[in-house]
């Protein structure tokens, strides 16, 4: 079974519940005399790592950085031929340097379009969620040269935050102006957000991943 088709990951770490949270603190006995404490953080690392490794295991000749970028994959292999599927580690695009500008490429990359892949642990630190709207300034240039569209696929708190976050709302219905208006800019562009959780549904539907 493939990691996008195991319903337990779907539901405690793709779709999870922030108010229910799947990773709860509890103790794991690593011998009768020293139980181990584990706080929702660690025990959420050893999750991702231990699917992360499976999907490495899984897939040797694709050099996945992350497990959203395997989730990612495995949607898309879902609707297209594998071998019609480019991770930017073997794309001929793959981070050239021109004179002093770098050229940028997404993580995935289909006949239809490039997809980047943005994702966010629950429990993660770090500053990838106030980055996430600039990353279509980062692949403008790349999209307008090659008239490719760019799906931007978010994935776990991630996919949360921009659809119920008061701040950062833009893919949800209480977007506010400043929002629209951005979303509005980038779709004018050829440049679309989405949830993977929401592409999990279309799947189920078979519908089109894509609009």
């Amino acid at each position: 079974m493939t990691l996008i088709n195991n319903q337990k990951i779907v539901e405690n770490w793709i779709s999870q519940d922030p108010k229910k949270p799947f990773f709860e603190k509890r103790t794991i006995r690593t011998s009768r005399k020293n139980p181990e404490i584990v706080c929702k953080q660690d025990l959420e690392n050893r999750f991702y790592k231990f699917l992360l490794k499976l999907g490495k295991k899984r897939y040797p000749n694709q050099k996945f950085e992350n497990l959203s970028e395997i989730l990612c994959y495995e949607l898309l292999c879902s609707y297209y031929p594998k071998d019609k599927i480019f991770t930017n580690k073997i794309n001929t695009l793959q981070n050239q340097i021109t004179g002093k500008e770098i050229v940028y490429v997404p993580d995935l990359e289909i006949t239809d379009c490039y997809i980047e892949v943005k994702e966010l642990k629950w429990f993660g630190t770090g500053t990838a969620n106030e980055k996430i709207f600039a990353t279509p300034l980062k692949y403008y240039n790349l999209t307008k040269e090659k008239n490719k569209p760019l799906k931007i696929i978010c994935v776990a708190k991630q996919e949360y935050l921009l659809f119920n976050d008061s701040k950062l709302t833009c893919l949800g219905d209480n977007a506010n102006s400043l929002m629209k208006n951005y979303i509005s800019l980038c779709q004018n562009n050829n440049i679309q957000f989405y949830g993977l959780s929401e592409l999990l549904i279309k799947r189920k539907k078979c519908e089109p991943l894509f609009d």
